[in-house]
């Protein structure tokens, strides 16, 4: 008998000591939003010093909320986990303590008011739902946990920003017609400002993307040389991140006449397994958009500008899922049925709705002319993600020479 219970008690340390070297759990919720991400496991077993999660919510709170309680716990236990005792969470109602309280709000994280519904009587109560991370003298924080399903991203990027040496870099380039970062792009480039270094990428003479740029914003070149080309690529493959925003349709000032563009960059584009459509997205659900002609001023809604519901943004990407409605003037259609050829996975982050079709060729942008729309109306792609590993559009070819530059640069090439 004490044999026996030596066997079973052994195994019963054998496999706590297993399960803490193999920590997994299963996700049997629907859409699997307790399960994180690879990337995130990477950066908790990667931590080096011990990460204080503050978790400042109210105990009392209505009653629909308290599965957004119990979700949160749940994610936190999986960092933890993964993290081998480095991170270290603490959950703590401000309300029970008037310094806790100032002290909560002195970091950011707002008193909200919440909405009760009891025996047919609406009320209105006070609460916290708020979290901060703390690692040395650094804190970043969530003033508000909304969506479940954004918590990964909010608590991975903070968990990054702490522990992070250095600020990341975002880079626009420029000197391809593009609109001046700090002039047209304002607005952007102060909000990106809060979070990180915003610089000019000038890649004409030679020159290729700095080294400490994380991401590259191409914003509507109206001309890319194929040097440009071969900078942008080679970014790519030393694993920089890059957003397009690709204009196939020229509106000249002052005219309702489309004409068709073609840049190096539609070339580079369609190599990676994407397409930018020559093509202008016509959609019954549209934004309003305001004309002149001669002294009199009218807005009507607009066809050739379509408005992205909240239904259609990609609700499983941290990017879109909290986006309630956009509207995009003058966009084309994207096709990524080359992708996954290419060994890439795309993902549709928003598309037209289901009344939606195109103008290809002919574009009379007037408002006042009368479309008719034909059977095969149907979502278009308007905002695609790929991510994969990426084949160099350059790979085989001769490096390309930069205009007006006598010796070409040395560079070490990536495929």
């Amino acid at each position: 008998m004490l044999i026996e219970v030596a066997i079973v008690l052994a195994i019963v340390v054998l496999v706590n000591l297993v399960s803490l070297r193999l920590f997994t759990r299963a996700d049997l919720s629907q859409g699997r939003i307790y399960s994180i991400s690879q990337s995130t496991k990477k950066v908790l077993r990667g931590l080096d010093d011990v990460i204080n999660v503050k978790v400042y919510f109210s105990k009392k709170l209505p009653p629909y909320m308290t599965t957004l309680t119990r979700q949160v716990r749940d994610v936190l236990e999986d960092y933890r986990a993964y993290s081998r005792g480095k991170l270290l969470v603490e959950f703590t109602d401000p309300a029970d303590d008037r310094k806790t309280e100032e002290r909560v709000r002195m970091m950011g994280i707002p008193q909200v008011q919440l909405n009760v519904v009891a025996k047919d009587k609406a009320e209105v109560i006070a609460g916290y739902l708020g979290i901060a991370v703390l690692y040395g003298d650094k804190q970043e924080v969530i003033p508000v946990v909304q969506n479940p399903a954004n918590l990964e991203y909010d608590l991975t990027s903070a968990i990054l920003k702490v522990t992070s040496k250095e600020t990341k870099v975002v880079g626009f380039t420029s000197g391809h017609g593009e609109p001046d970062v700090n002039q047209n792009f304002e607005a952007i480039a102060k909000a990106l400002g809060q979070e990180y270094r915003v610089t000019s990428v000038p890649t004409s003479e030679g020159k290729t993307v700095p080294p400490e740029v994380s991401t590259l914003i191409v914003a509507g070149p109206d001309k890319i040389s194929d040097w440009d080309a071969f900078a942008i690529d080679q970014f790519l493959m030393r694993g920089g991140r890059a957003l397009f925003m690709v204009n196939r349709v020229e509106i000249p000032q002052g005219t309702l006449q489309g004409q068709e563009v073609t840049t190096k960059l539609d070339s580079l584009l369609a190599h990676y397994g994407v397409t930018v459509k020559p093509d202008l997205v016509i959609d019954r659900a549209c934004g309003t958009a305001s004309f002149s002609t001669g002294y009199i001023t009218f807005t009507v809604p607009y066809q050739f500008w379509p408005s992205i519901g909240e239904s259609s943004f990609n609700k499983d990407s941290p990017i879109t899922n909290q986006l309630k409605r956009a509207v995009l003037p003058w966009t084309s259609s994207i096709d990524v049925s080359e992708a996954a050829a290419k060994g890439l996975q795309a993902t549709v982050l928003a598309k037209s709705s289901v009344q939606s079709w195109t103008a290809e060729r002919q574009f009379n942008l007037d408002p006042q002319r009368e479309l008719k729309p034909p059977a095969d109306r149907a979502p278009r792609n308007l905002m695609v993600l790929l991510a994969g590993r990426f084949p160099s559009y350059f790979s085989g070819k001769p490096e390309p020479t930069p205009e007006g530059v006598a010796t070409p640069p040395t560079v070490e090439r990536a495929d």
